[in-house]
């Protein structure tokens, strides 16, 4: 369409020729696109001989006008016009739509589900209060594009919101924490509110459990962030308040540093505590936790030595209604 035509179309037709720009970037798709619908359904040889006479012009069809061409009247043969557009004009119809349509989804893109992706970083820190850590953290808490984060074994006993802007981007403004236990343990869970509401249900010495809400679609879930003590008094008592999780009717997520595995696949060294094995897999049996498993690495935990120790230790695990709700969740290491 040379700029002639496209001066006099603007001067005739300007809203199609507004929105032809506006959608497609050129007047052409959607000009040719209706009055391709036009003819289509009007079904007048006169008509479609005019529009094809003017596809010729437009579209260059040399070909299509060589074949086409009534030698008595220099124009395409009316009759044979209307054979030939019964044939090609619903593929035209959709070809020049097409690109009109693909336009308009870019603009306009609709959402059926109602569903949006969101990420969960956790991460056994190992002590945050080594200022040399802090960028550390900071990167990978960008890297990860998370929404929450999840940050167990601080070694901390309080949080301010002053000391937190140290390591965690601005758009984390709310947080819960359990303090540590003298040099071992701590909870830490921030969280973007633009994105989730949060409320703390309960904070112990090993578990913080948050109730959050989509601000998208007002959907309510449940975060229980978890750091298992490795021995003792406190080891049994994380047992027991696993075995008196109540997520049946919940959409539930729990995830964090159980300082538990489940087969001895989940060591690279022979050995392991048979006993804690039984344990761990009957407390997910009895609470009914289903596991999410972790894509793409088999240990997470390394005890940092020449000839290391490595075992998997942090594990997600959700509630059966949660695998019906989010069924495309996954656990990738960063």
């Amino acid at each position: 369409m040379d700029n002639y035509a496209k001066y006099i179309l603007a001067r005739e037709c300007p809203i199609v020729y507004f929105f032809g720009i506006m959608i497609c970037g050129h007047p052409k798709p959607m000009l040719l696109g209706m009055l391709t619908t036009l003819v289509n359904f009007m079904n007048s040889p006169m008509l479609v001989q005019l529009y094809l006479n003017c596809l010729v012009k437009i579209e260059n069809l040399n070909l299509l006008g060589f074949l086409l061409i009534d030698d008595a009247s220099g124009f395409l043969n009316a009759n044979i016009c209307l054979m030939v557009f019964k044939v090609i004009g619903p593929l035209w119809i959709l070809l020049y739509w097409l690109p009109v349509v693909a336009k308009l989804m870019n603009l306009f893109p609709m959402s059926t589900t109602n569903t949006r992706n969101w990420n969960i970083l956790n991460w056994n820190i190992r002590r945050i209060n080594d200022p040399g850590k802090h960028n550390a953290v900071r990167a990978k808490i960008e890297e990860s594009a998370c929404s929450i984060f999840c940050l167990q074994e601080t070694k901390r006993e309080h949080f301010e919101h002053s000391y937190i802007k140290k390591f965690a981007p601005k758009r984390f403004d709310k947080f819960a924490f359990s303090p540590s236990q003298g040099a071992s343990g701590g909870i830490l869970v921030g969280w973007n509110s633009s994105i989730f509401s949060g409320q703390v249900l309960e904070i112990n010495n090993f578990a913080v459990n948050i109730l959050f809400t989509a601000r998208h679609n007002n959907k309510p879930w449940k975060l229980s962030s978890v750091y298992g003590p490795c021995d003792g008094e406190e080891r049994q008592m994380f047992v027991d308040w696993l075995n008196e999780l109540q997520i049946e009717e919940e959409n539930w997520m729990i995830m964090g540093d159980f300082n538990f595995y489940r087969s001895l696949e989940n060591r690279n060294r022979d050995g392991g505590n048979i006993n804690d094995i039984f344990i761990f897999n009957e407390v997910i049996s009895n609470v009914g936790l289903q596991e999410i498993p972790l894509k793409g690495r088999k240990y997470i935990w390394s005890n940092m030595q020449d000839d290391p120790l490595l075992e998997q230790l942090d594990w997600c695990f959700t509630s059966a209604n949660w695998i019906s709700a989010y069924p495309n969740t996954l656990l990738m290491p960063l």
